[in-house]
């Protein structure tokens, strides 16, 4: 059959020895570094992917913790503004009383001032009102009347007002 077909074996070894040749070398320079590159891609795609998981994860933690310090600022706000509602009513009240205070202090004064006044004036009416009378009655009897009978006429007077 080698005859018939004419194969040279010697060829024929030469030919698979080229070719053992060429497929290591392909191996070697082509293959080898070409598996190792598309471990290393395979490898950052792996790690890509777990990276943006991981992202994923975060950013929904970071959500999570956002929705809640905004829940707590929320709650916080609403007591402070409690708080100052409170302090403001207890303000308010002791304003409203201390201004009552004063106005009840300063009624008191001006009754008392009023009543000052008034005695002031009731007597100095009875003093014009004594002379009044003392002219009348010197005018009446048509003589000057003593110092003693004057004094004794203002006080009976006196006592009967």
């Amino acid at each position: 059959m080698i005859e018939t077909f004419h194969i040279d074996v010697w060829l024929l070894l030469a030919q698979m020895a080229n070719f053992a040749v060429v497929v290591a070398v392909l191996y070697f320079f082509v293959f080898k570094p070409l598996l190792r590159v598309m471990d290393e891609r395979k490898k950052k795609i792996e790690d890509g992917l777990r990276f943006a998981e991981q992202a994923e994860n975060d950013l929904k933690n970071a959500q999570s913790k956002g929705e809640q310090v905004v829940l707590e600022a929320r709650r916080r706000a609403d007591g402070e503004i409690e708080s100052a509602k409170r302090l403001a009513e207890e303000k308010k009240k002791g304003i409203l009383e201390s201004a009552q205070a004063d106005a009840e202090r300063t009624i008191a004064t001006a009754k008392a001032m009023g009543e000052s006044e008034r005695k002031r004036i009731v007597g100095q009416s009875k003093n014009d009102i004594l002379d009044l009378a003392f002219a009348a009655a010197t005018a009446a009897l048509g003589k000057k009347v003593s110092a003693t009978e004057d004094r004794k006429f203002s006080e009976q007077i006196i006592k009967e007002l």
